[in-house]
């Protein structure tokens, strides 16, 4: 049987088989399920069902139970590189050709994840691209990776018992993305034209949102956890009833809740919505509307807790059989969503991917607090191994992980000096609290410290503060 069409799909690589290990599981489960609970593409799901014939045939190394899945990677991988071919003739047309052109062809030339893929000749590099805020294949490797330096910890704590996971989610249009002054400001700076992407509103709404939610996430007992921001295309309506195409921001937090009684949790799910007759939280985005904060949460105890709530399942996982609490806006009628689910890029136009590429340049996908924040580090110089390997690029990727492991080493320190400096100060603040109600700034945390015998940098005092604001 001819591999033709598969062949074509995957950029000259031919897809020999899905792979078997815990990690095909899970990308896979991040890439198809993710395309297939989004009703932004709900041609992804009826071509699984009903392949055309240009994605035809599937090898024949590939069980028949798996045809379905084989089919829907191979969907992915052609409307990813039709999606760059298409920024490509953009760039053709606007006369800017040269300077791109490098980025799309890394992203087409990645090699994709899932499955085993034979080289296209003897001089593939069969090396990832390294750019996880465009390319899904690396967006999988990032969370993999991350999966890996965060699951162990979790899986060895000695005791489970009211230990839960928990995921906090908010979604923003771009349109209205808040009330707060410095989004406000950052509304003001632009042109008016929703299909551009504006540095300084991405900035300001992770800020501020991502703030939020690190707080609400505290208020409810979480401590350890991470933050993940993703921004992907979204179509919102004028006065007039007119389609206009803008973007949506996802702020995601999962993270841990310890030392939880029976009675905490239950309280906690009638405020978040989760029991029958309850309610999600709201909050204000302007023009009179609100967004719903969406919370699921999941005994640490649960096995593949992590996995679920970060990857989310595939379409098809019956989800009560997990012990699962999840607000009444969440739907886990087709699997659960994860919080770094994949976002649908390929939906944007030529003019909104290359304003999104410049307005994320540089951005992280995500950031750890707690606990968190000493995983062992993963991503030592990813960008820097998809170079062919010079003498000179040995030595430029030699000096990148030595500068990781330095840059590893002061973090652990500063998380040490951090954890110090809340553990000296979360009495003093909560007697503050209850004497004045009104939280102090930095220079008064400094001299707080020095009375305590704590000689604290202004640095020190200034994360101090606004931690605990």
């Amino acid at each position: 049987m001819s591999n033709t069409g598969t062949h074509h799909s995957f950029n000259g690589r031919r897809l020999e088989t899905l792979g078997n290990r815990p990690q095909d599981h899970r990308q896979r489960d991040l890439l198809l399920g993710s395309m297939l609970r989004d009703h932004r593409v709900p041609m992804f799901r009826r071509q699984g069902n009903d392949p055309p014939d240009w994605m035809t045939p599937i090898p024949e190394t590939i069980p028949r139970k798996l045809h379905r899945q084989a089919t829907l990677l191979t969907n992915l991988s052609s409307t990813h590189l039709h999606f760059l071919r298409k920024l490509r003739s953009s760039l053709e047309a606007c006369g800017e050709h040269a300077p791109s052109e490098s980025l799309l062809d890394r992203l087409a030339s990645c090699v994709p994840t899932g499955g085993v893929f034979s080289p296209r000749n003897v001089r593939d590099p069969f090396h990832p691209c390294g750019y996880g805020w465009h390319c899904p294949w690396c967006h999988s490797r990032q969370i993999n990776d991350l999966y890996d330096s965060i699951g162990p910890s979790l899986a060895n704590h000695e005791n489970h018992v009211g230990r839960y996971l928990m995921v906090i989610r908010l979604r923003i249009s771009s349109d209205r993305p808040g009330t707060a002054p410095e989004i406000l400001a950052a509304q003001r700076s632009r042109a008016g034209d929703l299909e551009e992407l504006d540095v300084k509103q991405v900035r300001a709404v992770r800020k501020h949102w991502g703030a939020r939610l690190r707080r609400f996430a505290r208020s409810l007992g979480m401590d350890s956890g991470l933050t993940i921001s993703q921004v992907s295309p979204w179509v919102t309506y004028t006065q007039h009833n007119l389609r206009e195409r803008c973007f949506l921001y996802e702020i995601s937090i999962i993270g841990v809740l310890n030392d939880l009684s029976e009675h905490d949790v239950i309280a906690r799910q009638e405020w978040l919505g989760m029991l029958p007759g309850t309610h999600s939280r709201t909050v204000d985005v302007g023009d009179r509307c609100v967004s719903s904060i969406l919370c699921s949460m999941m005994p640490a105890s649960q096995p593949n807790a992590l996995r679920y709530l970060l990857f989310g399942t595939s379409y098809k996982f019956p989800t009560d059989r997990l012990q699962l609490a999840a607000s009444d806006g969440w739907d886990t009628r087709y699997g659960l969503y994860g919080a770094a689910s994949l976002q649908p890029w390929f939906l944007f136009t030529p003019k909104q991917f290359w304003t999104y590429r410049a307005a994320m340049k540089g951005t992280r996908l995500f950031d750890c607090f707690g606990e968190w924040r000493s995983r062992p580090s993963t991503s030592s110089s990813e960008e820097l191994q998809v170079m062919p390997p010079t003498r000179t690029r040995r030595n430029a990727l030699r000096s990148r992980q030595a500068l990781v492991r330095v840059n590893d080493e002061r973090r652990r320190h500063s998380d040490a000096r951090h954890q110090e400096l809340l553990r000296i100060a979360l009495p003093i603040h909560a007697q503050i609290m209850r004497d004045t109600g009104k939280p102090v700034g930095s220079p008064k945390w400094r001299k707080i410290l020095a009375e305590n015998g704590l000689d604290a940098s202004d640095r020190d005092a200034r994360w101090l503060a606004k931690e605990l604001h």
